[in-house]
């Protein structure tokens, strides 16, 4: 037997909701990253009063981590969802730009001839200007021949490279070899 289609929406619509919605037990966490300055000063206090006795330590640290994981898969469904929607208005602004593209097409089929730069439809008006821009390919253009002028160089530092001679004990200004600790729980 099929389920009722309603039914099953609703039951998605309700899985969803209860994933995004923060536990109750855990509202002040969210605080941690709030504009108030407040706010998030009482929610860090919280925070530390769980985990400031050893005797409690391991079970509120497990805790909070299952929170971080909580968080975490909450991110993770929030990023799916942007990029599911995202594919829809991308494929909806495809469409619509190559509807557009065909109606100014066929307009120059049909009255291309007479050399309109606006025309009114019946609810619409199409105009148009001419644009000028320049099309450079950069794999057959000659840089010996192009004016300095009319050149623009950007420049990136290679971090694996510099990396190696920073360890080399070498100093460059404004480039620092940075340790850190990374945790990370499983």
């Amino acid at each position: 037997m099929i389920p009722n289609q309603s039914k099953l929406k609703r039951n998605l619509r309700d899985l969803a909701f209860d994933i995004i919605q923060c536990p109750p037990e855990a509202d002040f966490i969210e605080d941690l990253t709030s504009d108030d300055p407040v706010l998030q000063q009482k929610a860090q206090e919280q925070v530390e009063m769980c985990l400031i006795g050893a005797e409690e330590f391991d079970e509120n640290a497990d805790q909070l981590l299952n929170m971080v994981s909580w968080f975490r898969n909450r991110a993770q469904f929030r990023i799916d969802e942007s990029r599911r929607i995202r594919a829809l208005s991308e494929k909806d602004t495809k469409t619509a730009d190559q509807l557009e593209q065909y109606v100014y097409t066929m307009f120059q089929h049909v009255y291309g001839e007479q050399g309109f730069t606006k025309y009114d439809l019946p609810t619409h008006k199409l105009t148009s200007r001419k644009t000028e821009s320049v099309d450079v390919d950069y794999y057959t253009i000659n840089w010996d021949k192009i004016p300095n002028s009319c050149q623009r160089v950007s420049k990136t530092v290679d971090k694996t490279e510099i990396k190696k001679l920073l360890k080399c004990k070498m100093k460059f200004p404004g480039v620092a070899l940075k340790s850190e600790r990374k945790w990370s729980f499983k």
